[in-house]
């Protein structure tokens, strides 16, 4: 039996996620809520919307500290200064404070929570997923991935290093569905 639900939020925007969280699964209020968004015109929105969830002002990393954030038109942004979509200002990166996912999941769950993991932070996810695979994050603490792929938009990721860690997600009996709060998809 599982002691609690949650939802972990990487890349939360404005809060679209989680009003597609909320809308699309049925005990979602069962859930605690954890989100992440490093971004400050998005988390100021978030926070407007959803004042008493948790939303924690980081960017999603492999290690704790300050990080290089590049904003760009509109509310596009990324960790990644090989991201080629976005007009990123690349030249002029803000500092952020970043998490060390991993750390932070083993720290606060307990495999005997039920974890649905959401991962849209565009291109990080090919820094992360391999860490939490190493860090045994998927034998035991996430129970549901989802998320979306960029290594289309990314100039030092490879298809080949994209379905090698498509594969070792597989192995390990995951496979990230599509989640796409800006169009209301989830891939079920």
């Amino acid at each position: 039996m599982k002691n609690k639900k949650i939802f972990i939020d990487l890349g939360a925007n404005n809060g679209c996620s989680v009003d597609l969280f909320l809308k699309s699964f049925p005990d979602s209020r069962d859930y605690e809520i954890h989100s992440f968004e490093c971004n400050p015109a998005c988390s100021k929105e978030y926070k407007s919307k959803y004042p008493s969830l948790s939303l924690y002002e980081k960017a999603v990393s492999t290690s704790d500290g300050p990080i290089d954030f590049y904003t760009g038109k509109l509310l596009s942004s990324s960790l990644r200064n090989d991201k080629l979509t976005g007009d990123l200002y690349k030249a002029k990166p803000i500092l952020v404070e970043s998490i060390d996912i991993s750390s932070f999941i083993k720290k606060q769950f307990s495999p005997n929570d039920y974890i649905v993991l959401k991962i849209d932070i565009e291109g990080t996810e090919y820094d992360i997923l391999p860490k939490m695979l190493k860090d045994g994050l998927f034998d035991g603490y996430i129970n549901k991935l989802y998320g979306e792929w960029h290594w289309h938009k990314l100039k030092n990721i490879s298809k080949q290093f994209h379905n090698n860690l498509i594969q070792q997600l597989k192995q390990k009996g995951f496979e990230m569905k599509l989640w796409c709060a800006e169009k209301q998809i989830i891939e079920k």
